[in-house]
């Protein structure tokens, strides 16, 4: 069993950068589905004519590192387009053996509630599962 307990040494030393990257390289190939990184945080910048700084705010505290949509079909649907809906996908990429902060379980937690498509994952495979693609 060492080589499992490499691998997993290994997947655990690999930057989550990296796992996302990896994770919308494989959702991109997958029809119907479309995602992107989203970036949360802050930043000071320079004001017009740059004597003055000011602070910007962008996204939600716990937002998830990866948002988008899943096509879906739906056979009884009235309205155009006929029978098609995008269901809200949000993915919260972790280095194995990591958890979600409790502001993080709490946005993937709305985002199920309203009927959206929401996962912590940690490899490419979990993100497929996630959005039911074998």
């Amino acid at each position: 069993m060492a080589g499992s307990a490499d691998t997993l040494t290994i997947a655990r030393r690999r930057p989550e950068r990296e796992i996302v990257r990896a994770i919308l390289d494989a959702l991109r190939s997958v029809p119907g589905v479309v995602a992107w990184r989203n970036n949360t945080g802050a930043v000071t910048v320079s004001a017009r004519g740059g004597s003055k700084r000011r602070f910007v705010r962008f996204g939600e505290a716990g937002m998830s590192d990866i948002i988008g949509w899943r096509r879906e079909v739906v056979a009884s649907a009235p309205d155009p387009p006929q029978g098609v809906r995008a269901v809200f996908l949000a993915l919260e990429v972790k280095r194995p053996g990591k958890h979600a902060t409790l502001e993080q379980a709490d946005f993937l937690r709305r985002v199920r509630v309203a009927g959206g498509i929401a996962a912590v994952v940690t490899n490419v495979d979990e993100a497929l599962a996630a959005v039911r693609v074998e």
